[in-house]
């Protein structure tokens, strides 16, 4: 039987329960409330960063098709779709060319590896392969506007007739350079284990404001052991098909190309540098801009060479008539470590090629032609002075020992012959 005292604590007990309800409901609406409010937050946040990717994306592609249609301009330019026939045409489309290859690797493929944080893999791939695609199109425009010499089998008969006339005449230098001539090449061709040297007016010079340099077009092709001094400025140099040979050339106000050279030594300064499938060899330049270098294994010093017996105005002047800087201390003009391996297109350095510094002795390149070359170290000083004194001190040291020993034993021995008189003495 219920009780008022009964009902009164059913009541109570419904209403704390029904108080309970209403405080665990709020507390849920209030749990839900902040549950909303941080993923608001975070949505904003996530679309704000896809709205800053999606930003960076658009400038991106804008301005990589704005460079992508500058260098198709740049291809379809009048100078690089005919062949150069003229030193200075040569030079033109070299600088044409050099201005597309910077540009292709620094504005397309260097720009898409350092988006790639927030570009997609796909987008640094197409980037990627446009910038590769362009650079296969310079190549080709290449072929066009300086085109390669190419081995013709037609070509025996000339060289057949070459040889019958260096037999005919005693003078082997003047029939080969005459047969050269008639080809309108200047150079040293076809030599072996011979020590060649150019001199001022040899050829007739080329500039009328320069009467002093021939600065023409020079090649050497085809020596093998030979040491080579080039004592004149040139318009271009292109060595091809040397082994094992040293290279002392004075500047070239246009380009120089080497091409398929073993083991050799070259001293070259020029305003560009181009080296294709040469190994083993080292490079001492002062040029204009960085090196280039394609299937090649090489190391690179600086140009620390001057000519001993040339009667015009030095180094420096032979360097002002090819239109480039020559001096020691003035660094900045010679671009002789920035060097390009088309071959190598990331980030980390090429391992196709190393540099020799200032400070390791002239590379340890021996100097062969001591006569005419002297070879600088941080242009004060000839290479090896500090060498062969110390040898010299060495020397003098061990013959002192050598003395010294014996003078030590005549000293024994006159003791033996003292000792062996007093016994018979005895």
């Amino acid at each position: 039987m219920e009780t008022p005292e009964m009902d009164e604590a059913i009541v109570a007990e419904n209403e704390a329960s029904a108080t309970e309800q209403r405080f665990l409901a709020a507390q849920l609406s209030r749990t839900n409330t902040r549950a909303n409010k941080a993923s608001t937050a975070l949505s904003t946040a996530e679309q704000h960063n896809n709205s800053q990717i999606q930003s960076l994306t658009k400038n991106f592609w804008s301005s990589f098709y704005t460079d992508k249609e500058k260098c198709v301009q740049l291809l379809l330019s009048p100078t690089l779709q005919i062949a150069a026939v003229t030193a200075a045409q040569r030079l033109q489309a070299e600088q044409l060319l050099e201005t597309l290859i910077n540009l292709i690797q620094t504005k397309l493929i260097q720009s898409a590896a350092h988006a790639s944080s927030y570009l997609v893999s796909f987008d640094v791939r197409k980037s990627t392969e446009i910038g590769e695609s362009l650079l296969k199109q310079v190549e080709s425009a290449r072929l066009v506007c300086i085109p390669r010499e190419r081995f013709r089998f037609k070509c025996r008969d000339k060289y057949s007739q070459r040889r019958a006339i260096t037999k005919q005449n005693s003078n082997e230098n003047d029939n080969n350079g005459a047969a050269e001539a008639a080809e309108n090449f200047n150079g040293f061709f076809d030599r072996t284990d011979e020590k060649l040297l150019l001199v001022q007016n040899t050829y007739e010079p080329t500039n009328a404001k320069h009467p002093n340099y021939y600065l023409g077009d020079f090649r050497l092709r085809n020596l093998k052991g030979c040491v080579v001094t080039l004592v004149e400025s040139f318009g271009a140099l292109r060595l091809q098909g040397l082994r094992d040979c040293t290279v002392y050339a004075g500047p070239t106000a246009g380009p120089c190309y080497v091409e398929d050279c073993v083991g050799c030594n070259f001293y070259v300064s020029s305003r560009q540098l181009r080296i294709h499938d040469t190994f083993d060899t080292k490079f001492f330049v002062c040029v204009s801009s960085g090196p280039i270098i394609e299937d090649c294994k090489c190391l690179f010093g600086r140009y620390n060479i001057e000519f001993k017996n040339d009667s015009r105005g030095g180094m420096k002047e032979m360097f002002e008539a090819a239109g480039l800087s020559y001096d020691w201390e003035e660094k900045r003009n010679n671009f002789w470590r920035e060097v390009k391996d088309f071959k190598w297109h990331k980030m980390m350095k090429s391992p196709n090629f190393d540099l020799i510094e200032d400070g390791e002795g002239g590379g340890g390149v021996e100097n062969k032609d001591e006569e005419n070359v002297m070879i600088m170290v941080d242009g004060n000083g000839e290479v090896g002075k500090e060498e062969e004194l110390k040898e010299e001190g060495e020397g003098g040291d061990t013959k002192n020992e050598t003395e010294k020993e014996e003078g030590g034993e005549e000293d024994e021995e006159d003791e033996e012959e003292e000792e062996e008189e007093s016994e018979e003495e005895l």
